[in-house]
């Protein structure tokens, strides 16, 4: 990585449209879309992917319940992201407690080659490892005389212990909390930066990227995992196959000119621009206003433009 790609970090925003029918027939259609935009994000070390809702098909709406506050194509696109940059040993840890999710559907993934940029899917990676704190022993949830389940005590929602996908879990010297991913250094039993063990580091002190669903394009800037937000917001047109050339942003946006080289965070949103404008629909925000620039890219599918839009920001070409 070049000097330049370590001090900035990216966030790649990409709308549900992406694995809408129109685009995807079937599940292994929307495996490999997300697939290909894992690989991307992968390969230019992006630190936060957020899956923007956008409007549905009529016929697509009418199949999504309404139990869950996130969609169901949001849901599986956001799952497949996280799937792609999870070990192996871990999917069960990660994915399990999630009662929406259909672990039929990572058949299709459970195929496709691992991402090779992640030095944790390597099996000779032997000083550091990825891992799951858990508790020791699953304790039983004692039931109230009304039948509620009572509240984890907060020292309950603490453990020493770490599955790292051995026979053994990993001892701390310190409790932290459960359900959350580490770095564990194998020879000092001990969590450690990932900055430390791989050289690079995501939001929430993670390695790889971090996942994220938002409702609307102002959540995708209000719910940034980076405290500070995002220092510049651009723009890519990708999934339009017949594009207009007079959409609003060409003439309101300044065309982006190549010149990413200063530190920080930067948002970089993949998608038609359609699917910006319908997001704000019935609000006060004109989406013009959210971005610093826009990237010209060749027309593309999504996990394309995603690939392209990432390598023209990353190496500072308009």
């Amino acid at each position: 990585m070049t000097e330049t790609a370590k001090q900035t970090r990216y966030s790649l925003c990409v709308s549900t449209d992406c694995i809408s029918k129109v685009n995807c027939k079937n599940l292994q259609q929307i495996t490999y879309t997300a697939y290909q935009i894992a690989k991307a994000a992968c390969t230019y070390s992006v630190s936060e992917v957020i899956v923007l809702e956008v409007a549905q098909e009529k016929e697509e709406s009418a199949s999504i319940s309404t139990n869950s506050p996130i969609r169901a194509d949001s849901l599986l696109l956001a799952s497949f992201l996280q799937y792609f940059v999870t070990p192996p040993y871990l999917v069960k840890s990660v994915f399990e407690s999630n009662k929406q999710i259909d672990k039929k559907d990572f058949e299709v993934a459970k195929r496709l080659p691992k991402i090779p940029m992640l030095p944790f899917m390597k099996t000779d990676q032997t000083n550091y490892r990825e891992g799951m704190s858990i508790l020791k022993h699953r304790s039983t949830r004692k039931k109230t005389k009304s039948g509620k389940v009572k509240k984890m005590k907060k020292q309950d929602k603490m453990t020493k212990y770490v599955n790292i996908g051995g026979v053994k879990m990993v001892e701390l010297n310190k409790e932290i909390p459960i359900n959350v991913r580490v770095t564990v250094d194998l020879k000092k039993s001990e969590i450690i930066s990932p900055l430390e063990a791989y050289g690079r580091m995501g939001t929430n002190n993670c390695y790889g990227y971090q996942v994220r669903v938002a409702k609307n394009i102002q959540s995708v800037f209000t719910e940034s995992g980076f405290p500070d937000g995002y220092d510049k917001a651009l723009f890519a047109n990708s999934g339009e196959y017949f594009p207009k050339k007079k959409e609003a942003y060409r003439s309101s946006v300044d065309q982006w000119k190549g010149n990413e080289t200063e530190e920080g965070n930067y948002l970089l949103v993949v998608t038609r621009w359609k699917d910006l404008v319908d997001s704000t629909r019935g609000t006060e925000i004109n989406p013009v206003q959210m971005f610093d620039g826009w990237m010209e890219i060749p027309v593309s599918r999504a996990e394309d433009g995603c690939m392209i839009a990432l390598c023209k920001a990353f190496k500072g070409n308009p």
